[in-house]
């Protein structure tokens, strides 16, 4: 069993295709079952040597977003957002137990409960001058730059460590998703106003790595070292290339646990949509 995990550990797809032929007890080590915990011990590590480019915990979390009987539910409902609310208010953040009941994993638990909990609070629109500030000072504060080995010229990439759990009762005002947006798109100090980056190279990059992404085997993962960044963009180096793309997908949720063609696609639905219609 081990061994047709690991040869169809390849991609996405191929775990999809190996759950499609498997019954889900066999698969229960994934979920952490306790009956099969001995099964499991040293799996993670095992996969993951057919996949060198992703970490065990990319892995896990990868498998568990497939194969959890509960993956793929869909956006919360009304009625979901107020059971959360009550099983918090009850019994405290216990995920896992939550999971049966709401019918979503521990994970999907946890991410619903950090956007809703302070929903009243919660501003949407223009940020006023006190939130950037408070903004600023937790970055600051919580950002850990000695981490980055580059050169230091763009220090949107030396905050790459930044703790943003840790900076979000600084913003109570505002979501993750809007203090990260924020700080990426506008507080941050840009490349395009060093003169790095031109106007437009955003589009030329995205354009250049939409193609390449329809021309990618399906049954095959995407890697950044096969990318050929010294001639994406007219003009531009392979290293500003390269820069530039490990900002832009810095705006896309759980791109960690995610390979390049599906960050590709994400970030053309949400900033490039015309290149959908191109031919």
């Amino acid at each position: 069993m081990f061994d047709c995990i690991i040869a169809h550990a390849r991609s996405h797809a191929h775990i999809y295709t190996y759950t499609q032929t498997h019954a889900q007890d066999d698969l229960d080590w994934l979920i952490g079952k306790k009956h099969s915990r001995e099964e499991g011990r040293g799996m993670w590590k095992e996969i993951c040597a057919a996949l060198p480019n992703r970490s065990i915990k990319a892995v896990a979390a990868a498998a568990l977003r497939l194969h959890h009987p509960y993956a793929g539910a869909g956006q919360f409902t009304q009625d979901e957002d107020d059971a959360l609310r009550g099983l918090v208010l009850n019994h405290g953040n216990k995920w896992t137990d939550f999971s049966p009941i709401l019918k979503r994993t521990p994970e999907a638990c946890r991410l619903r409960w950090r956007d809703i909990k302070n929903v009243e609070t919660r501003s949407t629109g223009k940020w006023s001058e006190l939130e950037e500030q408070q903004l600023k000072d937790a970055v600051t504060k919580y950002g850990n730059p000695s981490s980055h080995k580059g050169d230091g010229s763009d220090k949107r990439l030396l905050l790459d460590n930044i703790d943003w759990e840790a900076v979000l009762p600084h913003v109570p005002t505002r979501t993750r998703t809007q203090c990260v947006a924020k700080w990426y798109l506008r507080l941050a100090p840009s490349m395009c106003e060093r003169g790095i980056w031109g106007k437009g190279d955003d589009k030329r990059l995205m354009t250049s790595l939409f193609k390449l992404r329809k021309r990618q085997p399906a049954d095959k993962q995407w890697h950044e070292s096969a990318v050929p960044w010294d001639s994406l963009v007219q003009d531009r180096t392979g290293d500003e290339c390269k820069r530039r793309w490990a900002f832009m997908k810095k705006n896309v949720p759980d791109a960690n646990n995610k390979d390049l063609a599906q960050i590709v696609l994400d970030l053309v639905n949400s900033n490039f949509r015309s290149l959908l219609a191109d031919k």
